[in-house]
């Protein structure tokens, strides 16, 4: 994947070495640096691992080919590194495969022998990100008004789904294990972290632990609650956590790398994979690639790759990295208004040639309470706690149908997003499609049938207009040749039909989940009555020929005569 035509490339490079990596010799008398390997090879086997059916064999096939690639196109490189460690000129040296990269601390005698083999692409400085700034804020008046705009309780009312059987991967700065709203749906144990936990970050803990407080915000957002009183979207989720951030919010790239790796095949098994991975986290620089080969790999093998927008708003084209890949989802950040936050980042980003309209949808961020080490609550702001609501409206939908793939996921997020006249013209570059809607998207992914129809007049005529079934949150504008299609929960349900110049009429229907049933609906016309008028100027003389319209009504526009008379034809 190419930037768009006209962006600045983020590293200037000669002989094979960026140039920041050289410049950090300059203070510097060793660096850490990522050593790319050239192997010739494209990525054709993640879409043809996608054809895989069973997903944990589809992750080994994706694997397997990773590691091999990997291993086949590293040894000389590794050979040489293992050499220069021996004689003090190389350290701290990790593979890492999802990237086909090694990282590794060098001296500028290891890096001048480096770059002159032939295995090597090119030598970058390894980049270290720091956690999301995030406002801190004074507690909402309704603690989890975020559960509410996403229609959270009506999931669980109506279907009585919570998450239940369905893994959240959180990626951010750990997680606390032993907090009241996240201990019980922990997917480790005390004594068993392996496949649930894991930090690369410069902590190490063994164990669930989080000294910054974001990633268990986050991490109760998504799932929290389940001990209790509920203060995320799948109180019936599981988690597992990689920890990336230190406890003073700093990262690696190779950590990051690593955690890519890791969720893959969590403790080596691929059958512990999450279903979606939270990432509360990004690069300002809308097109750095850093990531993207893990987004990609994490897209093949079925996990959905969920990100934060960033919050470099209110600007335009601010949207950060690895959100703004197409193969990511970005989520912006709203209010308890449902107006986006300032500090959202907007789109658009261009990917070779072709624009995306991002964040694909938004959630509330803004004055969110949840979970905080040390057992307590805390409210902050930002679009960290947009992108965990979203990861749990996922888990939500997954409960409802495990059959649901990552596109099915995007589509059906995206089509029943909910729309706000305030928000304009949909989808756009502030809100993308709208704010999540888990009640609807939880509808339509297992529960639903289709409607199908025609809005006809009295004569068999089709005629534009709109359809409405208020109790169930739909409002469907026809075609122009009055065809209509909306899916809905199953059972009984009365709908309103509506057209201008016609009598509104109510109309009963059943639907059954996965089936399809017609739906012709006739309209009669309303008593029409003529309605007359004068425009005079400032004299009291009529005003030929100007021009009348009524706003928000489908009239022809109407001119008066030479005496500034005017008829229109109008309903009654």
């Amino acid at each position: 994947m190419e930037m768009s035509e006209g962006d600045a490339v983020d590293r200037e490079r000669t002989d094979k070495v960026d140039q920041d990596v050289q410049e950090a010799f300059e203070s510097e008398d060793d660096v850490s640096v990522i050593v790319h390997i050239e192997d010739g090879e494209s990525e054709d086997f993640l879409d043809d691992a996608q054809a895989i059916n069973h997903r944990a064999e589809r992750i080994q096939t994706i694997i397997d080919q990773l590691t091999v690639r990997a291993e086949t196109t590293q040894t000389e490189v590794l050979s040489v590194l293992d050499n220069l460690a021996s004689q003090g000129e190389a350290s701290e040296v990790a593979s890492l495969w999802i990237i086909n990269a090694i990282s590794v601390r060098v001296s500028e005698a290891a890096l001048a022998e480096i770059k002159q083999l032939t295995d090597v692409s090119h030598v970058t400085k390894e980049e270290t990100f720091t956690v999301p700034e995030v406002e801190v804020e004074t507690e909402p008046r309704l603690p989890e008004w975020g559960l509410e705009k996403v229609y959270a309780p009506d999931v669980w009312e109506t279907y009585g789904i919570e998450g239940d059987g369905v893994v959240v991967g959180i990626m951010d700065t750990g997680v606390e294990g032993d907090h009241e709203a996240l201990h019980e749906n922990y997917r480790g144990s005390a004594n068993n972290h392996d496949y649930s936990w894991a930090d690369f970050s410069s902590n190490g803990y063994a164990d669930p632990q989080d000294g910054h407080g974001h990633g268990t915000h986050v991490a109760g957002t998504a799932v929290g609650g389940n001990d209790g009183e509920p203060i995320g979207v799948a109180p019936g989720a599981e988690w597992i956590a990689v920890k990336i951030f230190n406890d003073s919010g700093s990262a690696t790239e190779t950590g990051i790398h690593q955690a890519f790796q890791w969720f893959l095949a969590p403790g080596g098994d691929p059958e512990m994979a999450p279903d979606v991975v939270n990432n509360s986290w990004g690069n300002a620089n809308t097109y750095a690639t850093t990531f993207l080969e893990g987004v990609r790999a994490w897209e093949a093998a079925g996990i959905f790759p969920l990100f934060s927008a960033g919050n470099e708003g209110p600007g335009g084209g601010t949207i950060g990295s690895p959100a703004s890949f197409p193969e990511s989802f970005a989520i912006g950040a709203t209010n308890q208004l449902d107006q986006i936050a300032d500090f959202s980042s907007r789109g658009p980003v261009v990917w070779d040639g072709e624009s995306y309209i991002k964040p694909e949808v938004s959630a509330p961020g803004a004055q969110i309470y949840s979970a905080w080490p040390g057992g307590g609550y805390h409210t902050i702001s930002g679009t960290s706690m947009a992108a965990p609501h979203v990861a749990g409206v996922i888990a939500l939908m997954i409960e409802a149908n495990r059959d649901m793939t990552i596109q099915d996921i995007r589509n059906v997020l995206k089509d029943t997003a909910r729309a706000e006249t305030h928000m304009g013209s949909l989808p756009n570059v502030i809100y993308g499609e709208g704010i999540a809607n888990a009640y609807q998207a939880v509808t339509i992914a297992g529960y639903a049938g289709t409607v199908e129809g025609t809005l006809t007049d009295s004569d068999g005529n089709a005629i534009p207009g709109s359809i409405e079934v208020e109790q169930e949150q739909i409002h469907v504008d026809t075609n122009e040749d009055g065809t209509f299609s909306f899916s809905i929960r199953e059972g009984s349900h009365v709908g309103l039909a509506r057209a201008f110049g016609y009598e509104t009429s109510e109309f009963s229907f059943e639907v059954t989940r996965g089936e399809t049933v017609e739906l012709n609906v006739t309209l009669n016309e309303t008593a029409q009555t003529d309605l007359l008028g004068l425009i005079v100027d400032e004299d009291g003389e009529g005003v030929p020929a100007a021009r009348i319209r009524v706003q928000d009504a489908p009239l022809s526009a109407v001119w008066t005569d030479d005496n500034g008379h005017l008829r229109f034809v109008a309903c009654l």
